[in-house]
């Protein structure tokens, strides 16, 4: 033991470790200048600190299955600088582009055919990008939310949606937005305009209704229970998953700007969801049995809720379907769970009417919504995974539908799109490389095995993909719905910048004047060049924005949750200020 006072930076490595995770990577850099403890336990690579920040603060599940062999700080600060691209059909100004493209890079005077870069976006530090039906929304870092395009009727401007607390996820639908707050709250907003509305879950569950887990019986007994884990929006619907109720899903309200504070939405929970691998101590025998009745389905780790339909995956690795919402239990899809010998299916995305599952080994089984309503009806035909498109020598991390093209993410960073281009509206990305550049055609365009789409603007390589640099353009986030498609790039070098993306003055939105995003890192120096295969752990990392469900000392979900103790806590179910029903309006 020292003889003198005992430092901060004097603590085990162990300890230091929780600190420079309760702080946040601004606090960490701070406290690595004030001792030597804090600064090896910051970056040193073997302590993990970069790596798991990474996870947390970027929103893909599948962050360590792209990047290896650079070092998690430098990889950390790339991702800070990431680039924002859109493309696609370009109406109600769902692109966000805060200039015109160059003529060459479209299709036709609505179709952006070439990934294009959002500018105002480089000094926001985006985290998470999510297309919807006729927008597209970003995340920051700090929890602020942007959309591109329109919700409702608004104006298709891009803005900037107020939230009465940081934002940890977000998910979009046709034409609403899904959030859930680091708190662990619940907001939707169907109109910019408008606002967001709180989703007040307090009267969805109670004593009359014998089959659901009430607030009464688990709510006040543990904290793990009644928490909002993960939110989506389908293509008119919305969906939560809360831990000990299940997956709840209702139709997103428009109660206009007099009711902006919170609404009781009409809620299905979906039977056979609420199963519990691990229950909390001291729950009452009653809640016990419902919790724990559905064991043979497992507890959900993964869901996408489509037009219609819903599928989720479980802990055991299988995967059920249901067709409606009102459905008795859930069927399973045998032919989507992985067989003996393969890694288990433990990551699941989808929209509108196609979904896909994966394991860590990068096998895609792909499904539609035909494929559930014939397992629920107990047919024997068309119950199998839908023929894909053949991703042999790409190992795939993430799939993003629209409503007829897909995109495959691989680990080495690359983005491959097929399927159908509707109207040639740019959504597929690849440019040159299909026909009708700078004309005005309005033919569907069908590339039915995936191509790589490229960065490099048309007429510079991006008719040649092998050739091409894809040290400079490094996808590790993508994003598809209707007709258009974005994705978040590594910084790139200024040398392989597109063409025209000096803004001009007075080009960036007022909504993007104040650079409160701008990552407050050391200058390190990211060389792309270090990127390649190697030896870190691959694998996704289950639901998505939620990197665990084990809980650290300070009560948050292991490393990348919501906060959800101490003064910082709020339970879905605890009593809020009450709301006046009214009925939907949209």
């Amino acid at each position: 033991m020292p003889s003198g006072p005992l430092n901060l930076g004097d603590l085990p490595s162990e300890i230091l470790d929780r600190i420079l995770d309760y702080v946040g990577y601004k606090g960490a850099v701070s406290l690595a200048g004030t001792s030597k403890g804090f600064y090896n336990t910051l970056y040193d690579e073997e302590t993990g600190y970069w790596k798991r920040e990474a996870r947390r603060v970027f929103k893909t599940p599948h962050v360590d299955s792209l990047i290896n062999k650079v070092p998690w700080q430098h990889l950390f600060r790339g991702m800070a600088k990431a680039h924002v691209y859109t493309w696609g059909q370009d109406t109600d100004g769902k692109l966000g582009h805060d200039r015109s493209p160059p003529r060459h890079y479209m299709r036709s005077p609505y179709s952006v055919a070439v990934p294009f870069e959002i500018l105002r976006l480089r000094s926001k530090f985006v985290v998470d990008i999510v297309a919807g039906g006729w927008s597209t929304s970003f995340l920051t870092s700090d929890g602020h939310v942007y959309v591109s395009g329109c919700l409702g009727r608004e104006p298709d401007s891009t803005a900037e949606i107020k939230f009465p607390e940081p934002i940890f996820q977000l998910s979009s639908g046709r034409g609403h937005l899904i959030a859930l707050s680091n708190k662990g709250r619940v907001y939707t907003c169907v109109n910019k305009t408008q606002g967001v509305q709180r989703v007040d879950f307090c009267v969805t569950v109670n004593d009359s209704d014998p089959g659901y887990l009430t607030p009464d019986k688990i709510g006040k007994v543990a904290e793990d229970i009644g928490w909002a884990k993960k939110v989506v929006g389908g293509w008119d619907c919305c969906a939560a998953l809360i831990s000990g109720i299940g997956i709840v899903v209702w139709e997103p309200s428009d109660l206009g700007e007099a009711d902006a504070m919170c609404y009781r939405p009409s809620m299905r929970i979906i039977n056979g969801t609420d199963y519990l691998e691990k229950p909390p101590k001291g729950i009452p025998a009653e809640a016990l049995a419902k919790v724990r009745k559905h064991g043979s389905i497992g507890e959900i780790i993964d869901f996408v809720l489509g037009e219609g339909y819903l599928v989720f995956l479980t802990i055991t690795g299988k995967v059920f379907a249901m067709r409606g919402f009102d459905q008795e239990a859930p069927v399973e899809l045998v032919h989507f769970s992985s067989p003996e010998g393969q890694s288990p299916v433990n990551r699941i995305s989808g929209n509108f009417r196609r979904f896909a599952v994966f394991n860590k080994e990068g096998v895609v089984r792909v499904g539609d919504v035909d494929i559930v309503s014939n397992n629920v009806k107990g047919k024997a035909e068309g119950i199998k995974p839908i023929g894909r498109p053949d991703f042999t020598g790409y190992k795939i991390v993430d799939i993003a539908f629209g409503d007829y093209h897909g995109l495959a993410l691989t680990d080495e960073g690359r983005i491959l799109s097929w399927g159908t281009e509707s109207q040639m509206c740019g959504s597929l990305g690849l440019g040159d490389r299909l026909p009708g550049m700078g004309g005005r055609g309005f033919a569907d365009l069908e590339v039915t095995e995936p191509e790589v789409v490229s960065f490099r603007p048309p007429g510079q390589g991006a008719a040649s993909i092998e050739g091409e640099d894809k040290t400079k353009y490094y996808a590790f986030n993508i994003a598809a719905a209707g007709w258009h498609s974005g994705a978040l790039v590594l910084g790139l070098d200024e040398d392989y910048a597109q063409e025209g993306n000096r803004a001009p003055e007075g080009s960036v939105s007022e909504a993007y004047d104040e650079p409160t995003q701008t990552p407050d890192l050391p200058d390190w120096v990211f060389d792309p060049r270090t990127l390649s295969n190697g030896g870190r752990e691959r694998g996704h990392r289950g639901i998505r924005g939620v990197t665990g469900t084990s809980f650290s000392a300070r009560g948050s979900m292991s490393r990348g949750g919501p906060v959800r103790s101490g003064l910082q806590g709020h339970s879905l179910f605890l009593p809020s200020r009450p709301a006046r029903p009214q009925e939907r309006q949209r």
